[in-house]
């Protein structure tokens, strides 16, 4: 494939990608950027690419798993905001009158898990345990309880998002 071909094919290209990033993403620079970021790798395997058809099946897949590690990466930080949330809220006494109204809207949420779901994320961040010694205090594998740690801070997750919690 020529500089001219490869030219034209992005430019015809360019508009897909970038309403196929916005699709996934909420934001248009990141989207913007995803189009770009795949534009330069589509460039790098430009030799690989002997029609536009096949052009434009490596650049699909190439944004659609930009956009993925993307938004997995935004999940983890959720995550990690959430476990920071929760390590202050097992670390205020419930009777402390917390002020915080992210602490106070955690508490809430906390009151809507299961008591197990409760018990465990308790166990992960007031106690401070592993997930070998909660299955073990829980008598379940290590492997299930993961699975429910995980389970759960999705469920206090979803919880947080319908009380307005971003």
């Amino acid at each position: 494939m020529t500089e001219n071909d490869f030219e034209k094919i992005a430019f015809s290209l360019r508009p897909r990608l970038l309403s196929l990033a916005r699709g996934f993403l909420s934001c248009k620079e990141t989207a913007e950027d995803v189009t770009q970021e795949t534009l330069l790798r589509l460039w790098i395997m430009r030799q690989r690419c002997r029609t536009e058809d096949d052009a434009a099946a490596i650049a699909t897949a190439v944004a659609k798993n930009l956009c993925i590690d993307i938004w997995r990466k935004k999940k983890e930080m959720r995550f990690a905001d959430l476990e920071t949330i929760a390590d202050k809220v097992c670390a205020a006494a419930p009777d402390e009158g917390v002020t915080d109204e992210n602490l106070q809207r955690l508490h809430r949420a906390m009151l809507l898990l299961s008591q197990r779901d409760r018990r465990m994320l308790r166990m992960r961040h007031e106690g401070g345990m592993d997930v070998k010694q909660i299955a073990a205090a829980i008598g379940i594998a290590p492997r299930s309880t993961s699975v429910a740690l995980c389970r759960a801070k999705e469920r206090l997750w979803k919880i947080l998002q319908t009380d307005g919690y971003e």
